[in-house]
């Protein structure tokens, strides 16, 4: 019995407590590795770099924003596309402590004019 709540008062104990209010979400705990770090180095490109090699796996998604036709992320490395893909590591560094990954926004329609998408990656 006191095995059991003393492991009871331990999951409570790292347990990180999500809080909301007024449309606003707090977290609290600590962020163990830095996540990928994302650039635009041309139109319709989004490059992951630096991810650590726990981020395999994490999700890559496209949104529209405002009135515009939805698009598809491609992986340049596996040739994939679709609106969510999973990251993967197409580059990985000499210390395999990191890696790196490209991918090309395609529209959905070849519309004429400037369309702006929200890509996003959520860690799992």
């Amino acid at each position: 019995m006191r095995r059991t709540a003393f492991l009871a008062c331990l999951c409570a104990a790292f347990a990180a407590p999500a809080l909301a209010s007024g449309g606003t979400i707090r977290f609290s705990g600590r962020i163990a590795e830095a996540p990928c770090a994302a650039s635009a180095p041309s139109p319709g490109e989004v490059v992951l770099s630096r991810c650590p090699m726990a981020a395999q796996g994490a999700r890559l998604r496209i949104e529209p924003l405002g009135r515009v036709a939805g698009a598809q992320l491609v992986d340049m490395s596996a040739g994939t596309r679709a609106g969510e893909l999973p990251v993967t590591a197409a580059a990985v560094t000499d210390d395999r402590s990191s890696f790196s990954s490209r991918y090309r926004i395609q529209p959905d329609s070849d519309s004429p004019g400037t369309a702006t998408y929200l890509v996003s990656i959520d860690y799992l």
